[in-house]
């Protein structure tokens, strides 16, 4: 089922009140390979729309999946003119088709896997923003799979980013080797 408007995704989710969404995706496989993540923030009222994307040169596709929504929220907890209700809380959705993110993220499940990135998650609220997690199977909404796209697009041009010549540069034309302590 594909959904046409920010309206009918809010309804289908039953997300009344509301600040901030962020709809985003993740893709990787190991730690041996390259992932990538994107993700939309949208502003309740001005319904001002932002893009973040970035990779990392390995990690799972949990981790990308995670990370779709980290930086995005380190963004909202720097802004000084940050959206909030009257009780000094921004209202934050985020919308994933990964139920793992969606369970965890709610503490419905265990958080043993990936702790490390659910501390940095829980430390957010202590910047006074409330997340709340909905899972939506995939190509539910044009964002999210604008959100998909973008990740794998992310991870393909890091893959083949070719670092070889300016990380020679950055070291003086020698190796890593010639910058670690013996």
């Amino acid at each position: 089922m594909l959904v046409h408007t920010l309206g009918s995704l809010r309804k289908l989710l039953k997300i009344e009140a509301w600040d901030y969404l962020l709809i985003g995706d993740g893709s990787g496989t190991t730690w041996e390979m390259h992932c990538g993540w994107a993700c939309l923030l949208i502003e309740n009222g001005s319904y001002d729309r932002e893009v973040f994307y970035g990779s990392f040169n390995g990690g799972t596709n949990i981790v990308a999946e995670i990370m779709a929504y980290v930086q995005p929220l380190l963004a909202l907890s720097a802004k000084k003119s940050i959206k909030r209700q009257p009780d000094g809380a921004s209202r934050v959705h985020i919308v994933t088709d990964c139920e793992y993110v969606c369970n965890a993220g709610n503490k419905k499940i265990d958080r043993k896997a990936h702790q490390p990135l659910w501390h940095l998650m829980d430390v957010f609220k202590r910047k006074g923003l409330l997340v709340e997690y909905h899972w939506i199977p995939r190509d539910t909404i044009a964002a999210n799979k604008y959100g998909h796209h973008l990740a794998n697009a992310i991870r393909i041009a890091s893959k083949n980013l070719d670092l070889g010549k300016p990380l020679q540069r950055a070291v003086g034309g020698g190796s890593i080797f010639d910058v670690n302590p013996s």
